[in-house]
């Protein structure tokens, strides 16, 4: 069950997309909302997709995450999460990552 407003997501949004763009950081959602569910992050991470596609990026892709039980219980999600990659996320297998300009590099 959503806990934010439509007000509340679009301000999540905002702010994780200008910390991508900004190669910034920001605090964990969760430490100012309480409350987050699944739902609701599912309701922020469409917009978000939605403002990367407006300057241009292409959807190229879905991504999977935390589809092992063990992971699930390491962080405390009881289903495997899915997203959406656009071509700024997305390397081909042996194309260079430029690390220089990421906050907290990880890669799969």
């Amino acid at each position: 069950m959503s806990t934010l407003d439509a007000a509340a997501v679009a301000a999540i949004a905002a702010r994780l997309h200008a910390a991508a763009r900004t190669q910034g950081s920001v605090e964990p959602i969760t430490a100012t909302v309480a409350a987050l569910d699944v739902t609701d992050a599912y309701r922020v991470q469409d917009p978000v997709v939605g403002l990367r596609v407006a300057e241009g990026e292409r959807v190229v892709g879905s991504k999977l995450g935390l589809t092992s039980l063990a992971k699930q219980q390491e962080m405390d999600v009881h289903e495997p999460i899915g997203g959406w990659l656009t071509e700024r996320m997305w390397l081909a297998e042996g194309e260079p990552l430029d690390t220089s300009a990421l906050v907290q590099p990880r890669c799969e």
